[in-house]
């Protein structure tokens, strides 16, 4: 499964209220801006991408209304689609009001295909900043975007140009060798997470740790799948049920609310979920390697809206994490693959006005 990281840095002309969740003012801008840029039905009278010729191959389908892969059981779901391979961050929590010239960072991970649309998803990022965020439209400037991992600027707003990037392969081996090893692990969710009971359909709130590897199996296999790639011979089962025994023991979370407003479907929705931290008993230590991959794909409903983001916090008697966001570890990665074929840069279209 490939990835890139991407520090996106904006800075407003004047001052700019950001609301309890800044991901959402910049998704809902990116996500107009990359249609109208990409889109050749976008007059037509269905809203939606289905039907369309493009759904596999666009730039705004894939991150926005991504198609589901095929010959994968965990892929879809409920409404046939596939997770997005794009999930979308903030360094910042909101409400916050910036005030001109005042820097602001956003965190955008690519996986798989969705890598190769960074050519798209930058010019679109240009056209945001151009015709402004939030309803009062303010204006930025787009000081540049860095890959997260090695601190490269990939894009230079003087010349408007993209260089070459490279995005890193993880693996992550099937989780095994269970033997009863109870340890104590802590998460700490970031972002507002929640969950879909399969069964039920209800939103659930309660961060049980069988939810979270659903989830984490989800979005790895449906990543693998986006790419065309076999899907993973592992024992879902097996895993599922050592993530079963897994036991709640301990949490200090508040459950918290958002509204966005969606301007395809014209209406209100509330969204929300937990913050904080949750402890958990178990045999833990075969997880570890998953939980670090789910650390960058994020978990639950709305990671395009930068919900589900946690990190391990602490591991008693073998391993202790530091606060900061920790990064794939080497062991996971293989070398990294170029972006484009060729070694030169990218020169983008000049912005619509």
């Amino acid at each position: 499964m490939k990835y890139l990281e991407l520090l996106v840095e904006i800075h407003p002309s004047r001052t700019l209220t950001f609301p309890q969740n800044p991901v959402n003012t910049l998704r809902g801008a990116l996500g107009y801006q990359l249609k109208r840029v990409v889109c050749f039905q976008r007059n037509r009278q269905e809203t939606g991408c289905r039907g369309c010729l493009a759904k596999r191959t666009c730039a705004y389908a894939t991150n926005f209304e991504t198609a589901a892969g095929d010959g994968n059981k965990f892929v879809a779901g409920g409404g046939g689609d596939s997770p997005h391979p794009l999930v979308l961050g903030a360094d910042f929590s909101g409400p916050r009001i910036c005030q001109p010239g005042e820097n602001v960072s956003f965190r955008f991970t690519l996986f798989g295909r969705a890598i190769e649309t960074l050519p798209f998803i930058t010019h679109a990022l240009r056209e945001v900043c151009d015709h402004g965020l939030s309803r009062e439209l303010v204006p930025c400037g787009l000081n540049g975007i860095i890959d997260a991992v090695t601190g490269q600027r990939l894009y230079d707003p003087a010349t408007h140009s993209l260089q070459p990037f490279t995005a890193r392969d993880i693996e992550v081996a099937e989780p095994t060798g269970f033997r009863n090893d109870v340890i104590e692990l802590t998460l700490l969710f970031d972002t507002p997470t929640s969950f879909k009971d399969k069964a039920s359909g209800k939103i659930v709130n309660r961060p049980d740790f069988h939810r979270i590897v659903r989830s984490i199996l989800r979005r790895h296999s449906a990543m693998i799948a986006l790419d065309g790639l076999p899907s993973p011979t592992w024992d879902y089962g097996s895993i599922i049920r050592q993530a079963e025994a897994v036991r709640l023991v301990g949490s200090q979370l508040e459950t918290v609310f958002w509204e966005r407003v969606s301007s395809r479907q014209h209406q209100r929705t509330t969204w929300g979920g937990i913050l904080g931290k949750a402890t958990y008993h178990g045999d833990l230590q075969p997880f570890l390697p998953l939980l670090r991959v789910g650390e960058l794909l994020h978990v639950g409903r709305g990671t395009i809206f930068g919900q589900g983001c946690f990190r391990i916090g602490k591991l008693s008697a073998c391993e202790e994490f530091s606060g900061d966001r920790p990064t794939i570890p080497d062991v996971l990665c293989n070398a990294p693959f170029a972006g484009h074929p060729d070694s030169s840069e990218i020169r983008l279209p000049d912005s619509h006005t």
